[in-house]
């Protein structure tokens, strides 16, 4: 988060929109490709919403670390779209308009009339403020004209339905993964509620290991050289964290089986099989990804692992060994899927309970 304005000169922003706004549709010389979204912006250029919309100077001040994404999509809890709507004009004065924030959330709250009266001229506005790549103002103002006409209304209007850029769909990607964030966190809330301290401190370890190990594979098993670099390492990290939310419920409510005599080492041996394969890879058209990368993504897998087998003897006695199998497998099998090993068994085969 960036720091905060003087309240002063917030005010004065808030008070003159203009000066606060980032670069409008139309001003760069590039958008005069685009006479038609040129026109349509300008047309609602001096649009303005009711003066009562706007926060006051005191509900300014209590507003010092808000974000407007979070209260619209609901993402560290219950949706509040007054906030929101404050935070977003807040947001704007300080110029941060990066995709669904600040006009981003303010086109969102006015086009699906939000705690607010509707309002699609504003919103088209604030499509014509936030930017983006051409064909995504393009799309949002089509769309909002639409509505204008009573078209497309049966769905909630969203920045990130006309998302076209790489760019775009990395903000829209980690809007939905930090959704998902919360939720996993309130069922992982419920899980641990009777937990020791012991077993919270184990498992705490198990998170920051978790962290550790996602950067790793994000930045060392993933091709980041792309657009699109963004979303692919969100959902890279996501799988990781929904992987370890499923084990913990695995483990729970007792759906683990136990692992057989002798069946850890047999997962071992099949992780070092596939380990030689990928040293022998080569690496060549693999974009960012190489093995200096994945060495330093399984050396944290290494003490991912080892922390869950600490946090799994805990609080599950005996259950160590069947967490350390399974998560050499589900390795063993990421590792076949890195470098497109016949042996890789697709996700959505679910083989790998």
């Amino acid at each position: 988060m960036r720091p905060w304005l003087p309240l002063a000169i917030v005010s004065l922003f808030l008070c003159t929109a203009a000066a606060a706004e980032p670069e409008y549709w139309g001003d760069a010389d590039f958008h005069k490709d685009y006479p038609e979204s040129v026109a349509k912006c300008a047309r609602y250029r001096k649009v303005e919403p009711p003066a009562a919309d706007r926060p006051t100077a005191p509900q300014l001040a209590a507003l010092k670390t808000c974000e407007s994404a979070d209260a619209y999509y609901e993402i560290t809890g219950p949706g509040d779209t007054v906030k929101a709507r404050h935070c977003a004009f807040a947001e704007m004065a300080r110029g941060e308009n990066d995709g669904p924030s600040g006009a981003g959330v303010l086109m969102m709250l006015y086009a699906n009339g939000r705690g607010v009266a509707e309002n699609l001229p504003y919103a088209v506005r604030m499509a014509c403020t936030v930017g983006g790549a051409p064909f995504e103002v393009q799309g949002r103002i089509a769309a909002l004209e639409a509505r204008m006409k009573g078209e497309g209304t049966d769905t909630p209007f969203d920045f990130c339905d006309d998302v076209t850029s790489g760019y775009g769909a990395g903000l829209c990607a980690s809007i939905n993964a930090r959704q998902q964030d919360h939720q996993r966190d309130q069922r992982i809330a419920e899980l641990g509620r009777g937990w020791t301290p012991v077993q919270k401190a184990a498992w705490d370890r198990v998170i920051a290991a978790q962290t550790t190990y996602a950067e790793a594979l994000a930045d060392g098993e993933v091709d980041l050289s792309g657009t699109m670099r963004g979303v692919f390492a969100t959902e890279a990290k996501a799988e990781i964290k929904t992987g370890a939310l499923g084990l913990l419920d695995a483990l729970a409510g007792k759906a683990l089986d136990k692992a057989a005599p002798g069946q850890l080492q047999k997962s071992d041996a099949a992780l070092n099989a596939a380990w030689k394969k990928v040293t022998v890879h080569s690496f060549e058209d693999f974009g960012t990804v190489t093995m200096e990368g994945v060495r330093t993504s399984q050396r944290a897998w290494l003490k991912y692992r080892d922390a869950w087998i600490a946090f799994a003897n805990l609080t599950w006695p005996g259950m160590g060994e069947s967490t350390a199998d399974y998560l050499t497998r589900e390795r063993t099998n990421a590792l076949l899927c890195l470098i497109g090993d016949d042996a890789c068994i697709a996700a959505d085969e679910d083989s790998i309970p």
